[in-house]
């Protein structure tokens, strides 16, 4: 067996009998779900202001639509 496939293993196991660090694992999965939707809100928000722009300056939507990862009918509404 893979060295670091054990040691997850192992791991896993102590986590899983002892409850305080199981409380903490989940603490920290929670966190770090928390940490990563912030993180994708504000890209999503940073990409509708920066359509926003683009569409002010009269670029076309299917470029900014190209260029932001949103879609013609998100930019639309900007």
């Amino acid at each position: 067996m893979d060295t670091g496939i054990q040691k997850a293993q192992e791991r896993l196991a102590f986590v899983a009998n002892d409850k305080e660090a199981l409380r903490e694992y989940h603490m920290r999965e929670m966190a770090l779900s928390d940490w990563t939707s912030g993180v994708n809100h504000a890209r999503q928000e940073g990409a509708q202001e920066i359509a926003k722009n683009l569409k002010s300056m009269g670029i076309p939507i299917g470029q900014i639509a190209q260029g932001t990862g949103l879609t013609v009918e998100q930019i639309e509404k900007l």
